[in-house]
């Protein structure tokens, strides 16, 4: 194999490889995209009415989105809440200290 062949072969193979790492990036993000999905709801319209309006969201997307930012938010703070009382507590901890 002479030297022109031997760069012309490592030069297709490394094309592959961009070819091959440019194709996962592309299934990565296609995989990322798809979290996003279009679903049917059947919302109260009165409730959804009244959530824009508090909520001052221009959209229906935008309001259904942040009400389960926050349901989900709630529900995490719950479970923290439950933990309250569940540890023993440090005698020997300072809190004044902590002011200083």
């Amino acid at each position: 194999m002479s030297g022109i062949e031997f760069r012309l072969k490592r030069s297709l193979l490394w094309l592959e490889s961009i070819k091959f790492t440019s194709a996962l990036l592309c299934v990565n993000e296609c995989v990322k995209l798809s979290v996003v999905m279009a679903t049917n709801l059947s919302i109260d319209p009165e409730l959804l009415k009244e959530a824009l309006k508090i909520g001052g969201f221009s959209t229906k997307k935008d309001t259904v989105n942040q009400a389960l930012k926050e349901f989900v938010q709630r529900r995490k703070q719950q479970e923290v809440i439950e933990l309250f009382g569940n540890f023993p507590c440090d005698e020997d901890y300072d809190y004044k200290q902590g002011r200083k």
